[in-house]
Formats: structure tokens, sequence, C-alpha cells
């Protein structure tokens, strides 16, 4: 746990000491607090299997996995796979960790029940070709439902999003993933979490 904490203490400082979520076992201030809470009352007995992508550091992964789910926590960067993955072992190995690219991984990965796209997809959004390989990603997967939380309309404006809204993004989330019906769960730190269903 020494070192999950000196690796925080390094991301704290960098992000002006503040993590996406609570992490257990350590004192920080979050941006999302009560997000799986909200959560907890969409969540399908019947889903077995959860694909978190951009896991970050495991909060999320964990509190599906500690309700039983089978989760895969897929991360990219890093910085943050060291962290994710000895947040994993601290609690027992409960979720699978993978480091590689989402659109790689989903070329042979694509079936899961519910997908986790917590401050994810607007990252691919900052250039047609990330873009493009988002609109073949969310085809691709087979899934029957997804939370997703989006940037907010002025962040997309200032990332250079290739979406012009929060709204259009949101409703073209939906279509590529063969989604038809949408809640909005709560709202956390001006962002909207919703749940989609197909």
């Amino acid at each position: 746990m020494r070192k999950l904490n000196d690796r925080l203490k390094k991301y704290l400082k960098k992000y002006n000491g503040k993590l996406y979520a609570e992490i257990r076992g350590y004192d920080h201030d979050a941006l999302y607090v009560g997000r799986f809470e909200a959560m907890k009352k969409y969540i399908r007995p019947e889903a077995k299997t959860v694909l978190d992508i951009g896991a970050h550091f495991g909060e999320m992964s964990l509190e599906f996995a500690e309700i039983g789910k089978k989760v895969t926590a897929v991360e990219k960067s890093t910085s943050k796979i060291s962290c994710l993955r000895e947040y994993c072992r601290k609690h027992g190995n409960k979720f699978n960790v993978v480091h590689e690219d989402i659109f790689d991984y989903t070329q042979k990965h694509r079936d899961f029940d519910t997908v986790l796209a917590l401050n994810i997809f607007h990252h691919f959004t900052r250039t047609e070709d990330g873009f493009k390989k988002l609109t073949v990603m969310l085809r691709r997967l087979r899934i029957t439902d997804m939370f997703f939380l989006p940037a907010t309309t002025e962040e997309l404006t200032e990332e250079g999003s290739v979406v012009s809204t929060k709204n259009a993004f949101v409703e073209w989330v939906m279509s590529q993933s063969g989604m038809t019906k949408k809640i909005l769960v709560g709202t956390f730190n001006k962002r909207n979490l919703y749940y989609f269903q197909r």
C-alpha cells in the first residue's frame, strides 16, 4: 500500500489535490463522490460481466466486483496502470486488470453485459482518427447496458472535440452502441451520469 500511497501523492500533486473518485484507505478529495450509490438501483442482477473502459485507479471496478460482477478493467495509461494493479492486489484481486488500448482490446473481446464509460469517451473525440475508432468500437461491442458520464459542452469545446455539444454526444453514443433507453442517474461535478439500455 505504501507504493500506492506514494503514487497517489504524486498524482494528487499534479492534479490539484483531487482524484476522480474515492480510493479506499486513502484520505483525499474526490471530484465524483456518490456515483456508485446512485448507480446501484440500475445495476441488473442478471448482468454478470462488466467492461470498465479507462478504469483509472480501479475504484469503480472494485465496487462492481464486490457485488459479484466479473469485471475487466482496461487502462492504457502507463502512469495509472501500476496504481490500478496495486489497488486490485490490495483488495484481493477481485477484478481483472488489462494494460492495453481499448480499441485493440475490443477487437478480440466484445461481449459484455455492462460497459462503464465514465469520463473517458471525450478524450477520443479530440481527433478525427480517435472519433472514428470510437465509432467502430461502439458498433462492435455486444452489450446490453452502459453507464456513461460525458464531459460538459464547455469541456468538449475547450478540448477541441469533433462533437459540438454534450447532448449531441450523449445521443450519438446511444445510437452507435444500439442503446434505446436513457435515464439520468445524477449529476456529479457538473457532469451528468446516464444509464443506457437496449
